[in-house]
């Protein structure tokens, strides 16, 4: 077993996961590190790798979307360092800045690439490799590197859930998600608004049948999209200043809405959108 550290830094407004790894290469010299998904904070990353004491000598990408790899080009400038990243999802990096900007974030600066990564191919580091599995379905070019006892899977899958596919070249029909037999699917009764009555909804709500927790929906009506539950989220996110309760007119009796003083609470759908809810409190 290489003699590697890993660590999570969780970075950017939308707090995604940087990795930074770390081997010692020999019982008294410097080591070598590497930074997976550096998407924003660079000074931040730069401070750690430099904190370690080891030299860095790779940038990885699980995928290219602009969270995992904004601050890449500035990491870059204090070494002759490519990003890799799966020929697959050059596309995305390549157009990060009008993405960027689609989503209400500044334009950050185009790494230099090397789309070299594919699936089965190692990365020689310290003493051991990493091996890199192709997972496309978050993004086209998604990986995962994988090493005895860890894995770093980036968006391929949330905690307690597949990963998220109504991002840009998101795919749920090349998303394969494994232990099938441990899911349910539920279908809630909802109000038709024609005529008042109840009717089945065709979205799928998949849960875990062993622990009960939810993990996402999918609508045959809208099959490009998958949307995860927040409660298979691991990751601390920040308080809304304000909540949307929507779909009331389908609650059952018992089930109490804990609404907070801003709070906005619709029977059916709010005209407003997610993003435009983003937008409205600049978050």
């Amino acid at each position: 077993m290489p003699d590697w550290t890993i660590e999570a830094i969780a970075v950017g407004p939308l707090q995604v996961n940087a990795y930074l790894l770390t081997a010692r290469v020999a019982a008294a010299g410097r080591g070598e590190a590497l930074l997976i998904d550096p998407g924003a904070e660079p000074d931040r990353l730069k401070a750690l790798v430099d904190a370690s004491g080891c030299r860095l000598v790779g940038l990885l990408a699980t995928h290219g979307h602009f969270d995992h790899v904004g601050s890449a080009a500035e990491i870059q400038r204090h070494g002759d360092l490519a990003l890799r990243c799966h020929p697959d999802d050059l596309p995305l990096i390549q157009n990060m800045p009008a993405i960027q900007r689609a989503y209400g974030f500044p334009g950050a600066e185009v790494p230099i690439c090397d789309p070299t990564l594919a699936d089965g191919s190692r990365i020689a580091f310290g003493r051991g490799f990493l091996e890199v599995v192709h997972v496309p379905g978050h993004s086209p070019g998604g990986v995962m590197f994988v090493w005895p006892g860890h894995a770093v899977v980036g968006d391929c899958l949330f905690a307690g859930s597949v990963g998220r596919t109504d991002l840009p070249g998101g795919d749920f029909a090349t998303l394969d998600v494994k232990g099938r037999d441990y899911i349910g699917v539920y279908s809630a009764n909802v109000r038709d608004d024609r005529d008042g009555g109840m009717k089945k909804s065709p979205g799928e709500r998949s849960f875990c049948k062993r622990c009960g927790s939810a993990l996402w929906v999918w609508d045959p009506r809208w099959p490009e999209l998958v949307h995860p539950f927040a409660s298979a989220i691991d990751t601390e996110l920040p308080l809304p200043p304000e909540r949307t309760h929507l779909m009331l007119a389908s609650k059952p009796s018992w089930v109490e809405v804990n609404k907070g003083p801003q709070d906005k609470l619709f029977d059916g759908y709010p005209d407003e959108s997610i993003a435009e809810w983003h937008a409205r409190h600049g978050v």
